[in-house]
């Protein structure tokens, strides 16, 4: 099976599990990475990625393309549950619109 598929379908599990609405699908998936360039959203490097949810799940935010980027696993791992740039300040995040 793809491996862009496997991880947004998972994430789409995780979302349903927690009670998110939305969705966001391979194809938004695909479009993420080429708009971040392969590279990570908070520290620009180019490293596995994974989905992360810039209003994290566990505090109400949203399973939709316009609430996620793609992060490499320690960045993600970094950030938690925390807000971006009141709880935790990116590395080196890419200069996006998000």
């Amino acid at each position: 099976m793809n491996p862009l598929k496997v991880r947004a379908y998972s994430s789409q599990r995780r979302a349903r599990l927690v009670g998110a609405s939305g969705g966001f699908m391979p194809s938004d998936w695909q479009r993420q990475y080429a708009r971040q360039g392969g590279l990570c959203r908070w520290c620009g490097k180019a490293a596995p990625l994974t989905i992360d949810h810039i209003l994290p799940l566990a505090r109400g935010g949203t399973h939709t393309p316009a609430n996620i980027v793609l992060a490499c696993a320690a960045c993600n791992s970094a950030k938690g549950r925390r807000l971006v740039y009141s709880e935790w300040q990116p590395p080196n995040p890419l200069p996006l619109d998000n």
